[in-house]
């Protein structure tokens, strides 16, 4: 879409400023900010075109972090006022579950709990699990399981 209204904006003889994503030589992506006009002879007909640019990529990855850290901060005060107002603990940690997916931007997330014995644990909140996983679901505590190499 950058692209169509950049070439009809300098071909009209008008100068184009905006950002896009372009490729270096080496096929890496980067962002650029730029300003693009049209260079015109004598008669007025366009001729050639001048670009003056600057590589904004590290600029784009702050702004993409500064997103992330918002998103994580209202998570934080959504889950504060949230654990004041209710009373159900269940509620609670699905809730969290919820607002830790979102934040983390993951497509499953779960809070399992150690069962008597040690050796296993079972999923008691989720998001993203099949229907009917939660409360029946167990793994063992040791690392032969993702959540118990996490938790060694």
């Amino acid at each position: 879409m950058v692209n169509k209204n950049l070439w009809k904006t300098i071909k009209s003889g008008s100068v184009w400023k905006g950002e896009f994503c372009n490729k270096k030589k080496n096929g890496e992506f980067y962002w650029e900010k730029a300003s693009i006009a049209p260079v015109k002879n004598s008669k007025g007909e366009i001729v050639n075109f001048v670009k003056v640019s600057e590589d904004i990529s590290n600029l784009k990855k702050a702004e993409e972090m500064l997103r992330g850290r918002v998103i994580q901060q209202e998570t934080i005060a959504e889950l504060g006022r949230m654990i004041f107002s209710e009373n159900d603990l269940e509620k609670v940690i699905q809730l969290s579950v919820y607002a830790a997916a979102k934040a983390l931007g993951v497509e499953f997330c779960g809070v399992m709990k150690l069962l008597p014995g040690g050796k296993n644990l079972l999923l008691i909140a989720g998001v993203g699990w099949k229907e009917g996983c939660i409360g029946l679901t167990t793994v063992e505590s040791e690392c032969n399981s993702q959540a118990g190499y996490t938790l060694v």
